[in-house]
């Protein structure tokens, strides 16, 4: 403006004062008639932006302020305000882009810099977001909000005692705040601090019984604690208040898969993933809710796991590089292994026999670690790598780049879709070969997973190849297992001195589908007398549905014996209490299984046309007992009624497994080893003579 009557400025002047006043009806109305009178000038554009954007009248004060900054492109406050615009509609590079110039006119908006770092939060670049929220708290010390943005940030990256001391801090000044309260609760779900978490959220919602946030925080603590029935009542609280809130739908999608009501669950995640089509934790969880329903074809389970890597391998979402590794196909390899599970967790105790028995002349093993959480088994597993990165807080693009800098020639994916996984880093391929093993059983759905590592048991040449997008490389025996040393010993067989046969289960009750209980229920009519033990069941409203669901099949409830989840070694000596494991399927045992072995405990499974259908039957393979895979239902209550009909052999049996495990060669970790140091390199030199992946079929000489 180069001049203006006197009366414009003086208008100018009192919408300036009603605006600061917070006297909106009046202030829209002058600004309203200004932009009129005067249009060439910014400030009635930019305080209609700025009530509209707080109203929530996006599109309005979208351009309002879009009119405000073609007349004044160097205002800080514009475009902090549009900024905030675009993040409200889920904008974030425009909104980024503006939140950048705003601090760069005005180095000391600390608003600006708590946007920003919001912003970048939300790209998942938690160290630039980190930065933003420190120099918005230099800027104003002691800020509540910038101080509770921090400790999401710290949370984010599993900085676990810097964030809680964030939140602490931030609540000793702001202590109504009841959004920082739930922050707090996440945190304290995080630590594994369960009375805490629950009076934080419970403190939220008697701040804000509105706040949809603290019910669903309060869900997923209940449901860390197993209560399935609450955890439920609090998720739908959620919802009842943000109807169409993905984070709580997915979590009511997760309890309710926990819960074995998987078709509500994978309608729950569904509608989840069609608000917020870009989360690849929903997905994830999504596709492991499916892989566990039986009523789900293998084509559906299979189109399903292509569209999340066709979604994430995009062209237009990842540009992967040339890899310059030296092509020496017989030197020593780096090969790397991603997994957020190298602690208390059963694909530890999988994976610490064989790097153990890894010969390090052949292969460096660099481990990038996904998750915080630490322990003595972390601890143990440090002692068999070259290399061990904490990788938790780096974005996709981060790792990805660290994996290619480390020159990683083989890059192992331990996870597939469960919790920590970083399937997105390996949709930029970081490293030459890439291979799925051991923690999911089924494909990932990425065209950039060369291989997965298996072998005949889990995956029986020509059963289920065409549902994986990787090749198989197979070799002699592709799964170890630690036992817990301090295991409790062998029982006798119970039903000896029972004069009644005890069948059991200990697998997650989501495993436990309507085919499943069906026959089941058919087992235990032919052998009168016999009760069913199943581990897990700590909710009453899942014990009576495994009631409802027995008796719905003539099984009286005085024939259930339904346990809690319990510590590890009295999980084990539950196995004193049974003489046959009954499997479940699609999704057989894996861990399970192997307790149950070592516990004596024979498991009767079916073979399916998957390799989650094909764990337990791996297992039973590998001990030299192939009587114990049934091939179908009427296959299954055959063979369990003819092994229970022989005491003595299930006795023998039972006495004889840990000598039979500690002597079979395809238990052994020297064996699962020596596979895969093949197969590596194997996989490596067709990489160097520019060969696709292909099956493998790796074979060694037996011990």
């Amino acid at each position: 403006m180069t001049s203006h009557d006197g009366s414009a400025v003086a208008d100018l002047d009192r919408l300036a004062r009603l605006h600061a006043a917070g006297q909106q009806p009046q202030a829209i109305a002058l600004a309203t008639e200004l932009t009129r009178r005067i249009p060439h000038h910014a400030l009635p554009w930019k305080v209609l932006g700025s009530i509209f954007q707080g109203a929530g009248r996006l599109p309005e004060a979208q351009q309002c302020l879009e009119s405000a900054l073609k007349i004044a492109p160097d205002d800080a406050e514009v475009n902090n305000t549009l900024g905030v615009v675009y993040l409200s509609q889920g904008r974030l590079d425009v909104a980024q882009a503006h939140f950048t110039k705003a601090v760069t006119l005005q180095p000391k908006m600390a608003s600006a810099f708590g946007n920003l770092g919001i912003t970048l939060h939300a790209q998942g670049d938690f160290r630039g977001a980190e930065a933003c929220f420190r120099d918005a708290l230099a800027l104003v010390p002691n800020s509540p909000q910038n101080l509770a943005n921090l400790g999401a940030i710290l949370q984010a990256q599993r900085r676990h005692a810097e964030a809680r001391a964030c939140f602490e801090h931030a609540l000793a000044r702001a202590p109504q705040m009841a959004g920082i309260h739930c922050n707090l609760g996440l945190m304290c779900i995080e630590m594994r601090l369960w009375d805490q978490a629950e009076a934080a959220f419970r403190k939220a919602i008697e701040l804000q019984p509105q706040l949809h946030q603290a019910h669903e925080g309060l869900g997923r603590l209940l449901a860390e604690k197993k209560q399935w029935a609450a955890a439920e009542a609090s998720c739908r609280r959620a919802l009842a208040i943000a109807p169409r809130d993905p984070s709580s739908l997915a979590q009511l999608g997760l309890v309710l898969s926990e819960s074995g009501r998987l078709t509500e669950a994978a309608a729950c995640l569904r509608e989840a993933i069609q608000l917020k089509p870009d989360d690849a934790y929903i997905r994830s969880n999504y596709l492991f809710c499916l892989t566990q329903d039986e009523d789900v074809s293998w084509d559906e389970l299979f189109e399903a796991h292509r569209a999340f890597g066709a979604h994430y391998e995009a062209p237009d979402r990842v540009h992967p590089e040339a890899h310059t590794n030296n092509r020496d196909p017989d030197r020593k390899l780096r090969v790397g292994f991603v997994s957020g599970d190298l602690r208390s967790h059963a694909v530890a105790y999988f994976i610490h026999p064989v790097w153990a028995a890894i010969d390090r002349e052949q292969i460096e093993i660099l481990i990038y670690h996904t998750c915080g959480e630490q322990d003595f088994v972390t601890a143990r597993l440090r002692e068999h790598c070259h290399t061990w990165r904490q990788v938790e807080a780096m974005t996709d693009d981060e790792l990805a780049e660290q994996i290619r800098s480390d020159g990683i020639d083989v890059l192992f994916d331990l996870s597939g879709h469960t919790a920590y996984n970083r399937l997105q880093a390996f949709c930029r391929k970081p490293a030459p070969v890439q291979v799925t093993w051991l923690g999911y059983p089924n494909t990932t759905g990425l065209l950039s997973m060369d291989y997965m590592l298996c072998d005949r048991f889990n995956s029986p040449h020509g059963l289920f190849e065409r549902y994986y997008t990787e090749k198989f490389a197979r070799i002699p025996t592709s799964g170890a297992f630690v036992q817990n040393l301090d295991a409790p010993p062998v029982g006798e067989l119970p039903m000896l001195a029972r004069g009644h046969v005890t069948f059991g289960s200990f697998n997650r009750i989501s495993k436990l589908g309507d085919k499943v209980v069906a026959t089941w229920a058919r087992v235990m009519h032919g052998v009168p007398g016999s009760r069913m033990l199943i581990g897990n069941v700590s909710d009453e409203q899942v014990r009576r549905s495994v009631v409802e669901r027995f008796g719905s099949h003539g099984i009286a409830a005085d024939r259930l014996d339904l346990r809690p989840a319990v510590p590890l070694n009295d999980y084990l000596r539950l196995h004193h209490e049974v003489d046959m494991i009954l499997d479940t399927w699609p999704y057989t045992g894996g861990t399970t299984t192997n307790h149950a072995l070592w516990m004596g405990v024979p498991v009767l499974t079916i073979q399916g046309p998957s390799r989650a259908h094909c764990q337990a039957a791996s297992g039973m393979g590998k001990m030299g007992l192939p009587e114990w895979i049934a091939t179908d239902p009427d296959d299954f209550v055959a063979r369990a009624l003819r092994m229970v009909s022989d005491p003595g052999a299930l006795a023998e049996l039972r006495s004889g497994m840990r000598a039979r495990w500690q002597s079979e060669p395809l238990r052994q970790p020297s064996m699962v080893a020596r596979g895969l140091e093949a197969a590596a390199r194997q996989m490596w030199q067709r990489w160097c003579q520019g060969l696709p992946a292909e099956h493998l079929d790796i074979t060694l000489p037996l011990p």
